[in-house]
């Protein structure tokens, strides 16, 4: 019996359009987006050792050419698809969670502006709302995003 881990992380893009201080992936080096027949076999050959789910971050994966082909290629394997974004593309993240509801959306907020910026998607869409808490917790961050329910 093959043993696999429940998930795997996959970066279909490094390619970013922001510059967030809290990325660990600011540092890697560029390289070309990942194709959709390189995904289409990773999807197969992962899914056929038993992981349930794929992670799809980046870089910023709407910045990929065909992300939401990837996505339909690994819900139709019968993947649990995640997708984590900084919401810079909220049309495309809307589009993918209409056409697929089981995908699961998470957007990076880590400051005013961006919650202001995202305030609508957050609402309308329900995402996961990620940030990062360091030593210095701004609480008003905090309750705005509670406030958008």
């Amino acid at each position: 019996m093959i043993s696999a881990p429940d998930y795997i992380q996959l970066y279909p893009t490094v390619r970013c359009n922001l510059s967030c201080g809290f990325c660990f992936n600011r540092q890697l080096p560029s390289m070309e987006d990942m194709s959709s027949e390189a995904f289409e076999e990773l999807a197969g050959r992962v899914q056929r050792i038993g992981v349930r789910t794929i992670d799809i971050l980046g870089g910023e994966p709407t910045l990929h050419r065909d992300l939401p082909g990837l996505v339909e290629n690994g819900v139709q394997r019968g993947l649990a698809i995640n997708i984590s974004s900084n919401g810079s593309d909220t049309s495309q993240l809307a589009e993918i969670m209409r056409r697929f509801p089981g995908v699961q959306v998470g957007v990076s907020v880590n400051d005013h502006h961006t919650a202001d910026r995202l305030k609508e998607f957050i609402r309308n869409h329900k995402p996961v709302v990620k940030t990062v808490l360091g030593n210095r917790l701004d609480g008003s961050l905090i309750e705005t995003l509670l406030s958008y329910r």
